[in-house]
């Protein structure tokens, strides 16, 4: 992809808009991919991408649930999470091998203002 498919470092408001089946890495540990949809800015519709969220003692996937407010002791279907939305942190992390690519550095509650619940 070309370094302009990237977004600049900022914080965007996105959409769950994809679960990618559980895979298992080299450990045999289960992991998701999400796809995100930002929603308004200069780069509303534009897609960010997180491809390895741990199913299991993943900080990150306890981030994730805290940023949109999810309230269950566990995720019991990875689906719960289509449609949620929240903010996130995104920088751009060179690669010689890939490219410039984005990556999510942080998870947040959306505003209250942007959506009510």
């Amino acid at each position: 992809l070309p370094d302009s498919d990237n977004v600049p470092l900022g914080k965007y408001d996105v959409r769950i808009e994809k679960v990618r089946d559980v895979n298992q890495d080299k450990n045999g540990d289960d992991y998701i991919g999400l796809e995100y949809t930002i929603l308004g800015g200069d780069h509303d519709g534009r897609k960010l991408f997180d491809g390895y969220v741990p199913l299991a003692g993943s900080s990150k996937l306890k981030k994730i649930l805290r940023a949109i407010g999810f309230k269950g002791a566990s995720l019991a279907d990875t689906d719960q999470l289509l449609g949620e939305e929240m903010t996130v942190v995104c920088k751009v992390r060179p690669s010689e091998e890939f490219g410039d690519q984005n990556r999510i550095t942080a998870y947040l509650p959306k505003e209250k203002s942007s959506k009510k619940k």
